[in-house]
């Protein structure tokens, strides 16, 4: 039905017999599976846990990136670094992880998960608290404006952390997003 064009590119058109076309099909076929198997992937990098040496931006940052990979490496799995950096009083009335899950996957947050672009803006940063303005965009193109409020916890080691006090919805955002991180 269709004439194979003639090209010294095009191995189909050329005059190799039938078997070693085959092999050559199949060569090039485990050549395309085994790169994109096995090549290395840029995985998203993000703290998983707080330490003494994030910063309150580095804490705000780290959560939105693991909002905005929520499913890599796993389902809501970004909720639960989100849930490793929230302050103990946060964690206490959640008592479990499911439930902290279900509060996320809400109408006020669920517009955070896997979003496109977000955008960090310092407000103040205080002796112990902290609070960042984050513009984002969704996945369906919607622009909003979050409040993280975030407090310095200290543990028995002298180390201080910190971790988030709130997250709150502020307001939906009519201008566009001039996207710090994007895809």
């Amino acid at each position: 039905f269709f004439a194979p064009i003639e090209s010294p590119y095009n191995v189909y058109a050329t005059k190799m017999p039938s078997k070693l076309k085959y092999l050559f099909s199949l060569v090039m076929l485990l050549a395309s599976v085994w790169l994109l198997w096995f090549l290395p992937r840029e995985e998203p990098y993000y703290a998983t846990a707080p330490s003494a040496e994030l910063s309150p931006y580095d804490v705000v940052k780290n959560q939105l990136e693991a909002l905005r990979h929520n499913d890599y490496p796993q389902p809501d799995y970004g909720i639960g670094v989100l849930y490793r950096f929230m302050a103990r009083e946060h964690v206490l009335k959640a008592k479990v992880l499911d439930d902290f899950i279900a509060l996320w996957h809400n109408p006020v947050y669920v517009d955070m998960l896997n979003m496109v672009t977000y955008r960090i803006e310092e407000h103040f940063i205080q002796k112990d608290e902290a609070v960042y303005i984050v513009f984002l965009e969704s996945q369906d193109a919607e622009k909003y404006m979050y409040i993280f409020e975030l407090v310095k916890q200290h543990n028995q080691e002298d180390d201080s952390i910190w971790l988030n006090q709130d997250v709150r919805l502020y307001d939906k955002v009519a201008k566009p997003v001039d996207a710090e991180i994007t895809i």
